[in-house]
């Protein structure tokens, strides 16, 4: 069951009461502002429920349905100032499972390092593929981009999960964003 919406969005110069009003009719988890990676007029949002025919085609530059896989495991909008990068990892249908499994392993570690402050919020498997591959979501908390910078390096357990998780990935891109007000 595809119960989250991942939405690109053009941040409109004028008819912003027009998003304010579609984005309120749904469960905002998280609306995400650039730090870099994204235009400064792109938000990335994700809802909890279909936002699609609420928001103008004009403001939507991408939008998915996509599932929840290791976390979250429950509905909880994000709250925590800090960094959150928003990762893709294309990998083939048939990997899903296993970097789901290797993700999850490698938390246990990676989220308790005392080198830096991290936390994976979200793992998500869009509904559609592209170019055959699956466009997995993952956010990712820091307290600073320090910490993010920092985690590049983790304890041995999380390196050799993170290695494995690795082979499995066809290719890779980051955003950093952090949590903001739409209106």
């Amino acid at each position: 069951m595809y119960e989250y919406n991942l939405i690109r969005l053009k941040t409109p110069a004028e008819g912003s009461d027009t998003i304010n009003e579609a984005l309120s009719k749904t469960s905002l988890w998280g609306v995400f502002g650039a730090l870099f990676g994204l235009r400064n007029d792109e938000r990335i949002i994700i809802s909890q429920g279909s936002i699609r025919e609420h928001i103008p085609k004009a403001y939507s530059l991408d939008t998915f349905a996509m599932a929840a896989t290791a976390r979250p495991t429950r509905f909880i909008p994000l709250q925590r100032p800090g960094v959150y990068v928003i990762r893709t990892f294309s990998i083939q249908p048939d990997h899903v499972d296993e970097f789901v499994e290797l993700s999850q392993s490698a938390w246990q570690t990676f989220e308790t390092d005392g080198e830096f402050a991290a936390a994976a919020q979200g793992l998500f498997r869009p509904e559609r593929l592209q170019n055959g591959l699956v466009p997995m979501q993952l956010v990712t908390w820091y307290n600073h981009l320090s910490s993010w910078e920092r985690s590049r390096n983790p304890d041995e357990q999380s390196s050799e999960n993170f290695a494995r998780r690795r082979l499995l990935v066809e290719s890779t891109s980051a955003i950093a964003t952090r949590l903001v007000d739409f209106t």
